[in-house]
């Protein structure tokens, strides 16, 4: 049990790196950075090029990762978020995601998406405890992040810069008011944010062994979550939050194997959020408006279509392009629509119900192995199963959601 306990404060280390990032930005923005959990499999990706293939010194090419991904984040928060997050939080917030999938993309066209074998710089099981067994690479990313935790203390404590995040973090507008030049707080965060992706991205791939250009996205999420439970905006929260996400992953992986590994850091997530939506160090309410919510919706105005394009377009769409059309085309009106059934779901719940709900994947998946069981092994119709897959879908998603957002 020591060592499934030691195995879990080395994975929650990794988490802490990216959970600080993440409630870094949080807190001098208010934005929720998708985009950092691209640095964790860019950072992966950058190590394995220049240590494997250019044949750079593991110590030299951890500064190039670091100095490389806090450059970019920087140039990601002046082009993108920052412009947007002083208009409208929301946006900025789904601009990083956007972000992230552009990095994800373009690192898969570089590196391709294979896995790639991580070079073992590092004995990886030289030490042992008794019967525990660990490397000199366990201790070294341990000592690594420690350092870097103690020296984000003292510089968010003592030094000028760290004092003026702290201030901005704590009221925006107060700091705006004291002389603090916000703007540069900000982009010194989210350097420091994506620098932070960046090293836990090579960590991750030290640990595993194996590096890929989307291996960021389940590290992220965790490193997300982790944030969350030890309260966003608070650094201590995210450390806390990823050492104990952590542990408590390495043993349900223990004892229910590593298909429960999703299952456990998802359910840690709703039951904070119902239990204790603050986190553990966090404070409630995070933010004066939510960035979920419709709150961050005042200041859209409504598109208003005149009703002729109704008719036009469904003469045009539904009769015109089918007759003329080939099979490529005829393809590509399928996807869209069924694109426009989910976003009208969007639709209903952001607009109407002023909620961003963000799992329509799942309601999705459900409805999808409803109908293909029905037609397949009950047998029913496809006309009858659609509406009842449709059905099945939305009670187990009201089930689901109710104690979330009851």
């Amino acid at each position: 049990m020591v060592d499934t306990l030691i195995a879990g404060l080395l994975r929650g280390n990794v988490y802490a790196l990216g959970a600080v990032g993440i409630s870094l930005v949080f807190g001098v923005m208010n934005v929720i950075n998708f985009a950092q959990f691209s640095f964790f499999g860019l950072g992966a990706m950058l190590a394995w090029l220049f240590v494997a293939e250019q044949g750079l010194p593991f110590w030299v090419a951890l500064p190039l990762v670091v100095a490389i991904c806090g450059a970019l984040g920087l140039v990601v928060n002046i082009t993108v978020v920052r412009p947007l997050a002083r208009f409208l939080p929301l946006a900025a917030m789904l601009s990083t995601y956007a972000v992230a999938q552009i990095l994800d993309n373009a690192s898969q066209i570089a590196f391709t998406a294979e896995f790639r074998v991580f070079p073992q710089v590092l004995p990886t099981s030289n030490l042992h405890i008794g019967n525990m067994r660990f490397g000199t690479s366990d201790l070294v990313m341990l000592g690594i992040t420690t350092v870097v935790m103690l020296a984000m203390g003292a510089f968010l404590r003592y030094g000028k810069v760290g004092q003026a995040i702290r201030a901005t973090a704590q009221d925006q507008e107060a700091a705006l008011q004291m002389g603090i030049p916000v703007s540069l707080v900000q982009h010194v965060a989210f350097v420091i944010a994506s620098a932070l992706g960046g090293l836990a991205g090579v960590f991750i791939a030290l640990y595993v062994g194996v590096a890929n250009p989307t291996s960021g996205l389940n590290t992220g999420m965790t490193a997300f979550v982790a944030a969350t439970l030890g309260g966003l905006g608070s650094l201590a929260g995210a450390v806390v939050g990823g050492l104990a996400l952590g542990v408590l992953e390495a043993f349900g992986i223990h004892f229910f194997g590593d298909t429960a590994r999703e299952i456990i850091t998802f359910a840690i997530l709703i039951l904070v959020l119902i239990i204790r939506p603050g986190g553990l160090l966090g404070k409630v309410p995070l933010i004066s408006t939510e960035p979920l919510t419709g709150t961050f919706l005042g200041k859209g105005r409504p598109l208003v279509i005149p009703r002729w394009v109704w008719p036009v377009a469904l003469a045009v769409g539904g009769i015109l392009v089918p007759l003329v059309a080939g099979d490529y085309v005829l393809t590509t009106g399928t996807q869209v629509l069924i694109y426009s059934v989910i976003a009208a779901g969007f639709t209903l719940t952001a607009g109407q119900a002023g909620v961003m709900a963000l799992g329509q994947a799942g309601p999705i998946a459900i409805g999808a192995y409803t109908s293909a069981l029905l037609t397949l092994h009950a047998p029913v119709p496809f006309w009858v199963a659609v509406p009842l897959a449709g059905l099945v879908a939305a009670i187990v998603s009201s089930v689901v959601a109710s104690p979330i957002w009851g």
